[in-house]
């Protein structure tokens, strides 16, 4: 059976960057493009390949970088179990609001639509583990619950008569979190994205889980 073009290139890179340093950048698309003779579709979906799987990460605007292998070893404990912690955590920021087109777009809302934004900052023996960035579609909590925070992020019940998608993105830590997940800016980490849903297949809640690199070692199954 033939081998794909973008699988071929997916191997040679793979090759290339694995003894080079966390945060290397590689050649750009373009060069690839020319180095491989392949088009410029074919590199892409060869890259987007190596990022999805943590191999590779890109910053807007700067180039795609070689990411750091202790951020992708093989199957996730923290993705379900995320929404249940065992672990102590803070409340960062509690809110409804509304008039934000990104979030409505990731909740699948109108932008007049209300929503719940929660930061949850994780800790293991005090130490930040992760932080939750939690959006919730406004109109799916009952009212009954709403003073109490507790009850808003238990999310066994949704789980369990719905179902949650997920995606590993490797990224540079953004700014805003880079201090209360006590790590450097620009470094490497993993987000993954979380979307709970209900049985009847609307969208209850987008969530974005920053792992800090340096206390919880994520294992992705690809």
């Amino acid at each position: 059976m033939t081998v794909p073009i973008y699988q071929k290139i997916v191997e040679l890179i793979r090759e290339e960057i694995r003894n080079q340093a966390p945060n290397t950048p590689i050649l750009s698309e373009r060069e690839l493009e020319k180095k491989y003779n392949a088009s410029r579709m074919t590199v892409r979906k060869a890259l987007d390949l190596l990022v999805e799987e943590g191999v590779l990460y890109r910053v807007q605007n700067v180039g795609t970088f070689v990411a750091d292998s202790k951020l992708h070893k093989k199957t996730d404990k923290h993705a379900l179990n995320s929404f249940d912690l065992q672990c102590d955590y803070k409340i960062i920021y509690f809110d409804v609001k509304d008039e934000n087109r990104e979030v409505a777009q990731k909740l699948e809302i109108s932008t007049h639509d209300q929503f719940v934004r929660i930061v949850r900052l994780n800790l293991q023996n005090g130490q930040p583990e992760s932080l939750d960035q939690i959006y919730i579609v406004r109109l799916m909590i009952d009212d009954s619950v709403m003073n109490n925070i507790l009850n808003i992020l238990e999310f066994s019940a949704k789980i369990e008569t719905g179902s949650v998608n997920q995606v590993f993105v490797p990224m540079i830590v953004p700014v805003k979190f880079a201090n209360l997940l006590n790590v450097k800016i620009n470094t490497p980490i993993i987000c993954i994205q979380s979307k709970i849903n209900t049985k009847n297949g609307r969208i209850y809640a987008y969530i974005e889980s920053y792992l800090n690199p340096d206390r919880k070692s994520i294992e992705i199954t690809i």
